[in-house]
């Protein structure tokens, strides 16, 4: 469907991708989720031979691709859906709710109540004011120093395996996905909250990590040289005592394309994980009723 199609039917709202509808005394919310696919949201009262319906959409009617009553969260996926076929669809659900009695509901008390769609930062909800007026929607503030040590330990890891596998290059991939794995999910854990500052100091963190990963590298590879080149066995330390003097720019700029190799991984999966992150959040600063 293209958007002019759809706000023949739906009302635009300030959050891209996001529609509102008020048919029938009933409230809807359609979500943009990409490819061609849509989700048709409402809250409602859980009573009658809801889940037969649930399943009746799936079976029969070709553009379902899914559906689900979750928390009283009515939820219908649609794939590839016409503005007509939405339509049609539209009327069938308002017309098993009528025939059951099953209502709106505030997604927070649960109760029939005058209701609105409300905009917050994430997505739009179907609420009352009263819940709205209790309920505390601030933007949450991490653990600093805990997060830090989270993706310190998350980072271990990564760290080891870019270590061991410095004369197998095709590791470099993975490793740089574990880093933005680790090092993310690591301050989430111990940080109990991701906000601007936490994305910022785990990326630093597993940076930081990285290039002392390369450096332990950078001794192994002087252990390396004096067992090849001199048939000597050194050990880390000593190996490490020597580092500077041997080390010369090519040598230096092999390590540091294996670095930006890592460091592309892991900024990708950075901006992947922030988007998804982004959709699943629950924490809000700004609320507008629609």
């Amino acid at each position: 469907m293209k958007k002019k199609e759809i706000e023949t039917l739906f009302k635009k709202t300030p959050k891209k991708g996001f529609y509102t509808l008020e048919k029938d005394g009933y409230l809807f919310v359609l979500e943009s989720l990409g490819l061609f696919k849509y989700g048709l949201l409402s809250v409602i009262e859980e009573k009658g031979p809801l889940n037969e319906f649930i399943d009746r959409l799936v079976i029969h009617n070709q553009y379902v691709e899914r559906s689900y009553i979750v928390n009283n969260e009515f939820g219908v996926v649609l794939n590839r859906i016409d503005i007509n076929a939405l339509e049609l669809l539209l009327d069938e659900i308002i017309a098993f709710f009528k025939d059951n009695h099953i209502e709106n509901i505030c997604l927070h008390c649960h109760q029939r109540k005058d209701l609105a769609f409300f905009y917050n930062d994430v997505n739009i909800e179907i609420s009352c004011e009263e819940c709205l007026q209790e309920v505390e929607y601030k933007e949450h503030s991490s653990h600093l120093l805990r997060g830090i040590l989270g993706a310190l330990i998350g980072c271990i890891i990564p760290t080891f395996l870019f270590i061991i596998s410095r004369h197998i290059g095709y590791l470099i991939a993975p490793v740089g996905i574990l880093y933005g794995l680790l090092a993310y999910y690591g301050y989430k854990k111990l940080g109990y909250y991701m906000d601007k500052k936490g994305i910022c100091a785990s990326f630093l963190t597993a940076v930081v990590t990285m290039f002392l990963g390369q450096s332990v590298r950078y001794v192994y590879d002087v252990v390396d040289a004096f067992q090849a080149n001199w048939k000597i066995k050194v050990s880390f330390s000593e190996a490490l005592g020597v580092m500077p003097g041997l080390i010369n720019g090519s040598v230096l700029a092999v390590g540091l394309v294996y670095l930006i190799y890592i460091l592309v991984f892991l900024l990708v999966t950075y901006v992947i994980i922030i988007i998804i992150e982004k959709r699943k959040g629950h924490h809000f600063n700004v609320i507008e009723k629609l």
